[in-house]
């Protein structure tokens, strides 16, 4: 494991650099993986040759795994487990900064690429068939780079943000064997089209048909590192935005990820929906979303995130019937820096393609967060735009995308030549960005 915060400030470099840990610190770390249901099937990819095949989403605080019939192009099972990598920051650009390290560096891609075996072999003892032949893994950049130890120091650089950044690794042979495939079985990692616009969203692209659409529509996969894409009905206009943890539940005093125990909504008569049911334990993102509008339209946070009615230094309750999770300014503040990178990227986005908010047919989201999301709020608090055909949450995109690549399907031209927009070096951000801080309509 990574060295704890006392550890660092108790122990030298060079004592952490030779594995000394302090036993005050030590606690036993188990990884949790379950099984996903409810995906859709898998749809637009072709028969492929016999066998199974694997695909990988490789997200900033999830891994998620599938198992592939080739033959049939239909998933056999599928699960979610925890990123190491959270361990070494919840924010992509901490872990980022950790791995310039190499002895760091060389860590993270070793327990990545571990977890991903553990999460692979969850499914072949659930479901025996032979060592899978083909994999096929997607994630947004810096995940790339991490896992294979190549490339992610270029991400610390605004300048290369814009341009191609190969993360593939030397050799994929330790890969095949730690990771249960046939000797001879194809590793692939669908290359990112260009600094932190990964290929989980040319994955999720993909999966959605964006590209098919005839009327303009908005792809937002929300996560610590959130990517746009915005189909105008002819070409595809890409983005990456730093949301910041808070959208995994992560930052915010009563947040938690998208599991068991956690409020996912909560409509406007204050009835709160818990993931798995039982004793609501935090708000994971949507269920932050749902109670900044809900205190928003009651007048306890104003229009620039102000609390006012209610003693700051108490909080905010979320719900009657969970007075003990409440909401405080920093979270809001949290909130408010998460939704305004990514509102102002949106803005970007249209600016730059010529499209009005009012010329948008409909935005889908995807990512943990954009399975509970409640369209309205995230539009009422300025999140989203409000598109005439409204939001429609569309789950695990970058692992379907995946799954289809598995069994032959392509991305399509569009998506190999998007266009993509390096927010950091875009006139104006930071004045959007500032204006977007705000807790009003899109």
């Amino acid at each position: 494991m990574p060295p704890s915060g006392a550890e660092r400030h108790h122990l030298t470099p060079d004592e952490l650099a030779h594995g000394w840990r302090l036993a005050c610190q030590a606690r036993r770390v188990l990884p949790v993986w379950r099984e996903l249901g409810d995906l859709p099937p898998i749809q637009g990819g072709t028969v492929a040759a016999p066998g199974w095949g694997i695909a990988v989403d490789l997200g900033s605080t999830r891994v998620r795994v599938s198992l592939i019939d080739r033959a049939r192009a239909s998933r056999g099972a599928a699960a979610v487990g925890p990123n190491p990598q959270t361990g070494h920051g919840a924010d992509v650009l901490s872990r980022l900064a950790a791995a310039q390290d190499p002895a760091v560096a060389a860590g993270i891609a070793e327990q990545t690429a571990a977890t991903i075996g553990a999460g692979i072999r969850f499914l072949l003892d659930r479901h025996p068939v032979p060592p899978p032949q083909r994999l096929v893994l997607v994630g947004n950049t810096a995940m790339l780079a991490l896992l294979a130890n190549r490339g992610h120091a270029r991400l610390l650089d605004p300048d290369q943000w814009g341009v191609f950044i190969d993360c593939r690794p030397s050799s994929t042979a330790g890969w095949r064997r730690r990771w249960h495939l046939a000797p001879s079985a194809g590793i692939r990692l669908v290359p990112s089209l260009a600094g932190f616009v990964g290929s989980d969203l040319t994955a999720g692209v993909l999966a959605s048909g964006l590209t098919g659409r005839r009327q303009p529509h908005l792809l937002v996969d929300f996560g610590t590192n959130t990517e746009i894409a915005l189909w105008d009905g002819r070409r595809l206009w890409v983005t990456a935005a730093a949301g910041g943890p808070a959208f995994e539940g992560s930052g915010v005093s009563c947040g938690m990820a998208a599991d068991p125990g956690a409020v996912f909504r909560i409509d406007q008569a204050g009835r709160v929906q818990v993931i798995g049911g039982g004793a609501a334990l935090g708000l994971c993102g949507s269920g932050l979303v749902d109670a900044i509008a809900r205190l928003r339209s009651s007048g306890h946070i104003d229009a620039v995130g102000r609390v006012t009615g209610i003693d700051p230094k108490a909080g905010c309750p979320v719900s009657a019937g969970c007075p003990h999770i409440r909401l405080h300014g920093r979270d809001i503040d949290a909130f408010q820096r998460a939704k305004a990178a990514v509102a102002a990227g949106i803005d970007c986005l249209l600016d730059k393609a010529g499209i009005g908010v009012a010329d948008l047919e409909r935005v889908l989201v995807t990512g943990a967060f954009g399975q509970g999301l409640d369209g309205g709020n995230a539009a009422g608090i300025g999140l989203l735009p409000a598109s005439r055909g409204g939001t429609q949450a569309l789950p695990d995109l970058p692992l379907q995308g995946a799954e289809r690549m598995v069994c032959g399907a392509r991305l399509a031209g569009p998506s190999r030549r998007a266009l993509v927009i390096n927010l950091s070096a875009v006139p104006g951000y930071e004045d959007r960005f500032i204006h977007r801080l705000r807790l009003d309509s899109f």
